[in-house]
């Protein structure tokens, strides 16, 4: 019962949700292209967010139902919830495969396929639900390589998200940086709070990251947790260089676009992958936070609601960063003709001459975003399948995985200071 009330309202809101964004986007003129995008990520985040209500309560809702996959799982709500998510998350995924090659040459609207892209939502929805409503008939052999390949597909993600953080950075700094010298140069201000703008953002930044660093310090590097103080030394060591290095005369003259602002943004990151990888670990005396059950939800929920956003905000502008990612060709597009705008000038198509960002590499995005959504809800578990009973595994996959993360991204962003 539980699965066709969420199935249903999914389906309800999906529907009403590809309306109201067609309407909002015509009463607020915003482009075709936008409103479609908004759709897309509008309905991974609640799918995100079916899939973590099954992470909790697929014991209560499917244990009555006859799923012949349900008898192999051990009465407990952990083997239960990761067999949920990975198939609800395995029909997300599917989706966006199957459009992502599906779209594969698109160039403008006036191929038929840009269509289908920009409409018929309804039918994509009801498509959606039959994928993942079949999925839960797939044998549990299949979810265990299944798991594997979100490992791999989460962590590319990871990486393109990790890609994506250090341009917004500089990108953040470059526009703060640009609108105070322009203040300047018109005479309409002294641009002192685009100034006061940097400095307290990267002030903010930085505090926080040194008071992360001081309560994990307290909690969870007491003696006998080597590699919980291996980590946050670690961290905290390269991180002081790194602000060193942009700060550096010859690096300010070879990158002008360099400054502690991007450093801080990467220093807060790194120390919150390192709080977040010590949470991931089992519980003992080195995570002490994870022996309280109450802690533990809050923990989850936060990081749940903040990886989401964080999940589609990237998903959302990774769409347009295929260039700057290696993958795909630049888009040209000429000024719209009038032919293309109603008599008040607001944009009608705004595709008509080339479309704004590659339709595949949209959905392969999304693709990754779901592996990457089942490895978050599941703590990075894998399945393993042993006489006829599938067991969940749980080890230190996910703190690896996180500690790796702020390493590459330290890594990536002391290039872009010293490459030549």
């Amino acid at each position: 019962m539980g699965i066709l009330v969420s199935c249903l309202a999914s389906s309800v809101a999906s529907c009403c949700i590809g309306a109201t964004c067609s309407c909002c986007g015509r009463a607020m003129s915003v482009s075709k292209s936008s409103a479609t995008r908004w759709v897309y990520v509008i309905l991974f985040l609640i799918v995100s967010f079916i899939a973590y209500l099954f992470s909790h309560w697929a014991y209560v809702w499917l244990d009555k139902l006859p799923l012949k996959i349900l008898e192999d799982c051990p009465a407990n709500s952990t083997c239960y919830g990761a067999l949920a998510v990975y198939r609800i998350t395995f029909g997300l995924a599917i989706f966006h495969l199957i459009q992502a090659l599906l779209f594969i040459g698109v160039k403008d609207s006036s191929d038929g396929r840009a269509q289908f892209q920009d409409g018929w939502f309804p039918l994509k929805f009801l498509f959606l639900i039959g994928i993942t409503v079949a999925a839960f008939f797939i044998p549990n052999s299949f979810f265990v390589y299944y798991g594997w390949l979100c490992v791999f597909g989460a962590g590319f993600f990871v990486i393109i998200q990790l890609i994506l953080l250090i341009e917004f950075a500089y990108s953040w700094n470059e526009s703060w940086v640009r609108n105070m010298e322009d203040e300047m140069d018109t005479g309409d201000g002294k641009g002192s709070k685009w100034y006061y703008g940097l400095l307290g953002s990267t002030a903010f930044m930085l505090s926080g990251s040194i008071v992360l660093i001081a309560v994990m310090y307290k909690y969870f590097c007491q003696s006998g947790c080597g590699l919980n103080t291996f980590f946050v030394t670690t961290a905290l060591l390269v991180n002081v260089v790194l602000c060193l290095v942009c700060l550096h005369p010859k690096v300010r003259d070879a990158r002008p676009s360099s400054g502690i602002l991007q450093s801080s943004v990467i220093t807060l990151y790194t120390t919150y992958l390192v709080w977040s990888a010590i949470q991931s670990e089992p519980s003992s005396d080195c995570s002490p936070f994870n022996q309280s059950s109450g802690s533990q939800n809050v923990s989850i929920i936060i990081g749940a609601i903040f990886t989401i956003i964080s999940v589609c905000y990237s998903t959302f502008n990774a769409s347009g960063s295929a260039v700057q990612l290696g993958i795909g060709e630049k888009l040209e597009s000429e000024p719209l003709t009038a032919e293309y705008k109603d008599a008040e000038g607001n944009v009608i198509d705004d595709e008509a001459e080339n479309v704004k960002y590659s339709y595949s590499f949209f959905h392969i995005s999304f693709c990754l975003g779901a592996l990457y959504i089942c490895m978050l809800l599941t703590n990075w578990m894998t399945l393993s399948h042993s006489n006829d009973d599938i067991n969940v595994d749980r080890g230190m996959v996910s703190v690896w995985v996180k500690i790796t993360s702020g390493w590459i991204i330290q890594i990536l962003y002391l290039w872009t200071l010293i490459a030549p």
